[in-house]
């Protein structure tokens, strides 16, 4: 059972409980995530395809890397671990923080937003149990794709639209 930090409006930890028991209670917005946009040296970005066994957003398209923080890990930590395990990433030279959004910027919870640059050719090993497929698209393309916001998991666009800018930059 995954455990995770709640957390007051100052991103401080309050409590501790079990993931389903948050979502039951409804504090998922007091919770910590981490979520990173993974871009090719060509400049395509990388978008998993959540698979269909997904209990939330199944078949959605999502973050390059998204992570619960765990509780006692920290948002630098739960980065590290979320892009070995979800897409094999284990050299973190190329990873930048781009912000941190609260609930109060109109987000789910309190997450730490990356961009994480990656050659052009590399190797994927993604968790089946994750995603489906791995897919690439240019900025043009996964923006015209975004105008139908329910092919994404919840947050994906909302963060990209406040990112965006920093990310090619």
């Amino acid at each position: 059972m995954e455990y995770q930090d709640i957390v007051n409006e100052n991103d401080e930890v309050v409590e501790v409980d079990s993931r389903e028991n948050i979502w039951k209670r409804g504090l998922e917005q007091q919770t910590r995530v981490i979520n990173v946009f993974v871009i090719t040296k060509s400049g395509r970005l990388v978008v998993p395809v959540r698979t269909m066994n997904k209990q939330k957003w199944p078949g959605c398209f999502d973050f390059s890397c998204g992570e619960n923080v765990v509780s006692g890990e920290s948002y630098d930590e739960a980065v590290k671990r979320g892009l070995e395990e979800e897409l094999g990433i284990t050299d973190l030279t190329d990873l930048k923080l781009l912000g941190k959004l609260t609930p109060r910027d109109g987000v789910y919870c309190f997450m730490n937003v990356y961009q994480m640059s990656i050659v052009d050719n590399f190797n994927f090993k993604f968790s089946k149990d994750e995603f489906s497929e791995i897919r690439l698209f240019s900025v043009e393309e996964f923006e015209k794709l975004a105008a139908n916001k329910d092919k994404f998991k919840r947050g994906v666009i909302e963060v990209w639209e406040k990112f965006k800018d920093k990310i090619f930059n």
